[in-house]
């Protein structure tokens, strides 16, 4: 190398003193490149790697074996408490994530690094909840206590490029994780303190109390889903069951690209995957993936949610004619992954000159009323797709149709949360009668908020789909083969009034500001008068208005599908209700 300076350096200066000879800015410029090239620092490990590391690529998960560990070493079958913990075999390198300039654009949004891969941010619900103002959708529909969660991730990086991504694409882009991987336990013990130390400076603001301001600084719940895929951080198994020993329960959100590390996941209170489209083209268009056979991926990650024992959901962000039309393409998905929830958000338009040239601004984001809409449209669309393949399934096997038909073989809309434009549609498994509940010994729920402006009748099914954060807590401190028998049911308890769907607050926190939000409500464009509400046998015209200049003003019109001699409702249609005697008056039986 001492030689290639010297030859660089020389003809450098035989270009200064001769800067027109074509010779000399040749040889500058070969020598420059040689020196990029063969003396980086990641070309010499990557021939070390190749000459010193190599192995045949096993199959898993159908082909889709885990980046983000050595290929020669065999999955994990059990999480990080039940053996003590050893770190990944994988190639070492001390190469970082993130370069000084990515640290700084993150800083200047608010995102505080941690360690070389990871970061924290305090949400915004988590400061509206400390003020007292309002809390966040999980607080409406899962019972968290939103001043008391610590959003992070465990990897910036991801492999997917979303255009309604509000991370503004500052984070890096890979298949795997590449780079040197921090210790678990400092990476935790950084992220309490930086998610402290974002806390304490809201002290004494407006409407924090002494009491809520000592509940946040010892927090609660950890929600996984800040920014990047945080299951490419390979020792995410280890970093889990820490949380987990600290009382903390975890909220992770997957892309649905890593369907083995998925599969090696330990267990989580409740674990998502993104679905932001129903079809292969509409997730190549939206999600702008890195692999190739991303498609694959996402429906191998479906058959593995399925496998899971704990709560499991199924992320929509719903982006106004963008991937709002194939209702059938979401039920295939939902069935598939038998997932216990299915989370339908309306996509917040944050700016930026990228989405303009692709299209996408504020006409986008559907108003509340048309999230609802397609919610109940695809609940629908969920039932009558379900009653059509058990009634198939029940004549294959001789069985009755009364015996097919059971009260938990659908699905239902339990809840909405207007404030974010959001909606929970939740399996029957979880709609329990009263007398069941009394049969198996459940006693009310104290941590449950009492207070509400209305009480709906009683009911013989109540909803159960906020989560019974001690339980879950006291079994994974009983170790890990204790927290995998744990069933996502067990674990469940009753969603109070103001939480349901049809709530005079729609979802709002009655214990919270409710003034503020009743002005907000009033604010927003309300329906327009040739809609009408939930629970009518009365047409609604469109739910979701086509866009100009897009696919779905070509297909605005009514239409519909035939399934099994049933009538599949579309986007356009009014959605029929699954008729099962449920908790609330908001829920009307009635047929098409």
């Amino acid at each position: 190398m001492a030689c290639d300076s010297l030859a660089a350096k020389s003809a450098h200066w035989f270009m200064l003193r001769f800067p027109f000879a074509p010779m000399a800015r040749t040889a500058v410029s070969f020598w420059r490149k040689r020196k990029r090239f063969f003396g980086s620092s990641s070309v010499r490990a990557a021939s070390a790697s190749i000459t010193e590391n190599f192995s045949p690529r096993p199959t898993a998960l159908n082909g889709l074996s885990n980046p983000n560990t050595n290929p020669s070493a065999a999955p994990s079958k059990s999480c990080g408490s039940c053996s003590s913990p050893k770190p990944p075999a994988q190639t070492e390198t001390e190469t970082e994530m993130l370069s000084e300039r990515m640290n700084e654009s993150m800083g200047r949004f608010g995102f505080s690094t941690v360690g070389t891969h990871s970061a924290v941010k305090i949400c915004r619900w988590t400061k509206q909840q400390l003020m007292g103002r309002a809390g966040c959708y999980k607080h409406t529909f899962y019972g968290i206590q939103s001043h008391r969660c610590m959003e992070t991730t465990t990897s910036l990086a991801c492999a997917n490029r979303c255009v309604f991504c509000w991370r503004h694409h500052m984070h890096p882009v890979a298949k795997k994780f590449q780079w040197k991987v921090d210790d678990p336990r400092q990476l935790l013990e950084d992220a309490l303190q930086t998610h402290l130390r974002l806390i304490k400076p809201l002290r004494g603001a407006k409407g924090v109390t002494p009491e809520r301001f000592a509940e946040a600084l010892a927090p609660r719940h950890c929600a996984l889903s800040l920014v990047g895929e945080p299951i490419m951080y390979p020792r995410i198994n280890e970093f889990v069951d820490l949380l987990h020993s600290k009382r903390l329960s975890t909220f992770l959100v997957t892309n649905g690209q890593h369907p083995a590390a998925l599969a090696e996941l330990s267990p989580i209170t409740q674990l998502y995957v993104s679905v932001d489209a129903p079809n292969r083209d509409d997730l190549k268009k939206i999600d702008r993936p890195l692999f190739s056979d991303f498609w694959e991926r996402l429906l191998v990650s479906c058959d593995v949610l399925k496998e899971k024992r704990q709560r499991t959901v199924l992320r929509l962000t719903l982006v106004k004619g963008w991937n709002d039309r194939d209702l059938e393409g979401y039920a295939k998905l939902v069935e598939r992954s038998g997932a216990d929830f299915v989370e339908v958000k309306g996509v917040m338009f944050c700016g930026g000159d990228e989405r303009r040239q692709w299209g996408l601004g504020l006409q986008n984001t559907p108003q509340a009323w048309e999230t609802r809409s397609f919610a109940e449209a695809l609940c629908s669309a969920l039932n009558l797709k379900g009653r059509s393949s058990a009634e198939l399934s029940g004549r294959g096997a001789g069985g009755s149709q009364d015996a097919v038909l059971r009260e938990d073989s659908g699905y239902g809309l339990a809840c909405e949360h207007a404030h974010s434009n959001s909606c929970l549609i939740a399996s029957n498994r979880f709609l329990v009668s009263a007398t069941t509940q009394e049969e198996q010994g459940a006693a009310p729920d104290e941590s449950i908020p009492k207070s509400t402006s209305q009480s709906f009748p009683s009911s013989p099914m109540q909803w159960h789909t906020w989560i019974d954060f001690d339980r879950f807590a006291d079994v994974a401190g009983e170790g890990c083969e204790a927290l995998q028998r744990l069933d996502a049911q067990a674990y469940a308890v009753q969603t109070p009034d103001w939480a349901l769907l049809g709530s005079p607050l729609q979802g709002f926190d009655p214990s919270l500001d409710v003034e503020r939000w009743k002005r907000l409500r009033d604010g927003r464009p309300a329906r327009p008068p040739g809609s009408v509400e939930s629970g009518s046998t009365a047409e609604i015209p469109k739910i979701m208005p086509a866009l100009p200049n897009s696919k779905a003003a070509e297909d605005s019109e009514v239409t519909e599908g035939r399934k099994g001699g049933e009538t599949l409702p579309h986007l356009s249609i009014h959605p029929v209700c699954f008729p099962l005697p449920v908790q609330g008056a908001h829920f009307q039986q009635h047929t098409p």
